[in-house]
């Protein structure tokens, strides 16, 4: 676990001073402004979950659009040499590490918050973040989101990376 969070603390401080994958969206009708943003390790974390999301995505697009089969199996099968069974892991591995990432930032955003603001998200509002780092609570919504699963039954070979391009929170 210390490796994890070594390695984890050297990431948000490489990116807590670049200005790649910032927050983009202005504040929406019927979003109200309760917080901001001002530690720059919690920028740092999001701008590192942002590169996370976009690595795990372009690694699953580019083995899609290669016709890699995730999921060939055969009776010969050997999961330590095959190559799916090792980008499987990878993939699930990254699946792994975006969601502590995102679990983490969202309860550092909650501490951010003042205990007003905190307040203001017991009625089931989500909360975002906005251009400038503004932290907005979002009032509860049917929403849509993306889920890909890929599966094929009889594999030794199989691979399920939900919500990968869907946040917990907006």
């Amino acid at each position: 676990m210390f490796k994890l969070m070594q390695d984890l603390l050297t990431e948000i401080s490489r990116e807590a001073t670049t200005d790649v994958n910032l927050p983009k969206g202005p504040v929406a009708e019927g979003e109200k402004v309760i917080g901001q943003i001002m530690s720059p390790e919690l920028r740092g974390l999001f701008v590192y979950r942002e590169r996370v999301r976009q690595q795990l995505s372009e690694k699953v697009e580019n083995a899609t659009s290669q016709g890699l089969d995730l999921l060939e199996g055969s009776p010969e099968h050997d999961p330590s040499t095959c190559p799916s069974c090792k980008l499987q892991r990878e993939l699930r591995g990254m699946d792994k590490l975006l969601k502590f990432i995102n679990e983490f930032f969202w309860l550092g955003v909650e501490h951010e918050l003042s205990a007003e603001a905190r307040a203001e998200l017991l009625d089931g509002s989500a909360i975002g973040i906005r251009t400038d780092w503004q932290i907005v609570s979002i009032l509860p919504k049917h929403s849509v989101g993306v889920e890909i699963r890929v599966i094929k039954v009889g594999s030794e070979c199989e691979i399920s990376i939900a919500d990968l391009l869907r946040p917990s929170r907006n």
